[in-house]
């Protein structure tokens, strides 16, 4: 999906354009808040998409930005969570929506510098489910960015590591200091074989995203994950059993938005524990 840059007559003299995408927004909004049920993702994804090009062009760069990150959020959630042999044509169509949209989004020239750093997140991130996919490697909830790279990807390893990089330096604390966490996972996806010290980089790493925001769910479970992979199981343990206490009791303390989220983490978690 890509917006043109011709800003309509109509658009132009009826405020209702400008109206329409909030509104339209908490539609779609409430759509995506049924997760997992996959029907209900996936009309939030068709609600998110029937917002028209004169609507966008309409729209404040923050509405548009607002717009573009939800329905990347959403897409997100489709490509990792529903996939497997069946699910493959729906999954690269997902994929490579995300990719368009990621695209335009970094290519607007209005952003603030936090919202720029959101769109490097967000390309990064569906330039790894791309690379993935004409790789023929799984992309599973879990793990969610983490990916076996052939030597045929290196150079896209590397363009994506940029990405997050500059992400971290425009927006450190975007969605629980993810450009960080993207980054330690990146060392997590690293085979220990071909990288010695990957695993240790991507302990420090997790580290010090855990440390930026240890609300963030995911924060926990990637590092308690290259704990594991570290050889260092043990130190994962009272970091997940604290977590499950904290986001069975509280899970509102981890967001508002991500209660849904944060649940299934508790589960994740649970899957770590059990061979400790």
């Amino acid at each position: 999906m890509r917006i043109t840059t011709n800003i309509t007559i109509a658009a132009l003299l009826f405020s209702s354009a400008h109206a329409a995408l909030p509104d339209h927004a908490l539609t779609c909004a409430a759509s995506y808040e049924r997760r997992p049920d996959r029907a209900a993702v996936e009309e939030a994804i068709r609600c998110y998409h029937a917002v028209d090009a004169a609507q966008l062009a309409a729209a404040t760069p923050t509405q548009r930005f607002n717009h573009y990150e939800a329905l990347l959020s959403t897409l997100t959630y489709a490509v990792t969570h529903y996939n497997g042999a069946n699910n493959g044509a729906a999954q690269r169509a997902w994929a490579n929506h995300g990719l368009s949209v990621s695209t335009t989004l970094d290519g607007e020239t209005a952003l603030t510098n936090p919202q720029r750093g959101a769109a490097k997140f967000w390309l990064a991130s569906f330039i790894t489910f791309d690379v993935a996919l004409r790789d023929g490697l799984p992309i599973a909830e879990e793990p969610r960015f983490v990916l076996r790279y052939p030597s045929n990807t290196m150079g896209a390893l590397e363009h994506i590591r940029s990405l997050f990089m500059r992400a971290a330096e425009l927006n450190r604390t975007y969605l629980g200091c993810g450009p960080y966490r993207n980054l330690g996972i990146i060392h997590l996806s690293r085979p220990e074989f071909f990288f010695p010290g990957s695993a240790d980089l991507a302990v420090q790493a997790l580290l010090d995203t855990y440390s930026c925001d240890p609300w963030f769910s995911l924060n926990t479970i990637y590092l308690a994950r290259a704990l594991r992979r570290a050889g260092r199981a043990q130190e994962a343990v009272p970091l997940l059993q604290d977590f499950i206490t904290a986001a069975t009791t509280e899970p509102q303390r981890f967001g508002a938005s991500r209660v849904i989220d944060t649940l299934e983490d508790v589960a994740k978690a649970r899957v770590l524990l059990a061979p400790c």
